[in-house]
């Protein structure tokens, strides 16, 4: 996703930058190993839903489907990070709320 947004950009696919996904997890307040064990811990999870779906017997076309449909649901989050940056924002300042009194 951060070669296409690059490109449609107008922007060199090529140039470094602080668009990969890392770096927007870093930016919502994750640690550096925080980020890779979130990170490991999708990939993992979603392998598993995989293979268990396919041990399973779900059909083939039901698999892609689901695999197109996080597809999809990565390039909607990532495609345009500003929505994952904005609800860091509000998760960073819900913290920093005080708890309301009872």
């Amino acid at each position: 996703t951060v070669t296409v947004r690059r490109l449609l950009r107008g922007r060199s696919p090529v140039k470094a930058d602080r668009a990969h996904i890392h770096h927007l997890l870093q930016l919502c307040g994750f640690s550096p190993p925080a980020s890779l064990t979130l990170l490991l811990a999708v990939n993992v999870l979603l392998g598993a839903i995989g293979m268990v779906a396919w041990r399973a017997g779900a059909p083939e076309h039901a698999l892609f489907g689901l695999y197109v449909a996080f597809g999809v649901t990565y390039a909607a989050i990532f495609m345009q990070p500003i929505w994952l940056l904005r609800w860091c924002r509000r998760r960073k300042h819900a913290k920093k709320r005080p708890a309301l009194a009872v």
